[in-house]
């Protein structure tokens, strides 16, 4: 299943040329040892801000397993595998509020193995997905391919989610940053289910390529999703907000605005250089 909405919302005011800012890893979360319970909670991700974007991967046997979301997550695709170990991958999407709970739980109509994740990440665009791609591997293996997606933009956040029929540990693809690796049951079973999720940037607009990962032991089948997600888009507005006010307060300053549209503060971190004085 793929929904074509925007999941992840942000905006620019008063900036007078268009730009980008990086998209960031901001912190991962995961439930290892799962079981096969009812359902699984996940904590939320360490530093999560308002506005963040958190995508969680969930894991679980049989395919035909109905799994509900916690409030406020969109499910951004779903893979069943009906071969072998029949087995799903399913991702979804939150932005983030400044209320945040401290973990969320997707509860599961019966399983017999589940698993699950969530990364955080900062400075991504408001249409949020910028190529998304799912696929099922129905050959007993321990090696899994998730797609390419072709971005058309630079400056891409590339997240992959692998699962399969065994509890075991994986290695994750080449170039890719592992941010977590679970399993319902302790490692090595060739029963249960075991989940990877991973990140890459990638600068260059265009084809990603596929990203392999392998189990360690135990060959099954599975299911594998790329996304890839667009950095902010900065640029100048038609016109200056109604009303815009800076106060310096001990240690901070507090902004104040009037305007119909989002906005994204970016903090410059270092001093200015110095300046040069014109000789008399």
């Amino acid at each position: 299943m793929l929904l074509g909405c925007a999941l992840f919302a942000v905006a620019c005011l008063l900036l007078p040329a268009a730009s980008e800012a990086a998209i960031a890893f901001r912190s991962g979360a995961s439930t290892d040892l799962s079981g096969q319970g009812a359902s699984i909670a996940i904590n939320k991700p360490t530093g999560t801000a308002k506005g963040d974007a958190l995508v969680a991967s969930i894991a679980v046997r049989p395919n035909t397993v109905t799994i509900t979301a916690p409030t406020g997550w969109i499910l951004v695709n779903r893979q069943d595998n009906t071969v072998g170990d029949p087995n799903s991958l399913a991702v979804y999407g939150k932005v983030a509020t400044a209320t945040e709970p401290a973990s969320y739980t997707w509860s599961f109509s019966a399983n017999t193995g589940n698993a699950g994740g969530i990364m955080a990440f900062s400075g991504v665009d408001a249409t949020g997905i910028a190529g998304l791609a799912g696929a099922i591997t129905t050959t007993s293996t321990t090696t899994f391919i998730a797609p390419s997606v072709t971005t058309t933009v630079p400056n891409t956040m590339i997240v992959t989610a692998h699962e399969y029929s065994s509890s075991d540990r994986w290695t994750a693809p080449p170039g890719m940053t592992e941010v977590y690796d679970v399993a319902s049951l302790v490692v090595p079973n060739a029963v249960g289910i075991s989940l990877l999720g991973s990140y890459k940037a990638q600068a260059a607009a265009g084809a990603t390529g596929t990203f392999s990962a392998t189990a360690a032991s135990n060959p099954g089948t599975g299911a594998q999703i790329t996304l890839a997600m667009r950095p902010v888009v900065c640029g100048a507005v038609a016109a200056d907000p109604v009303y815009f006010s800076a106060t310096a307060q001990s240690g901070q300053v507090i902004l104040s605005w009037s305007s119909p549209l989002p906005v994204v503060v970016l903090r410059k971190t270092a001093a200015f250089g110095p300046r040069c004085r014109r000789r008399a």
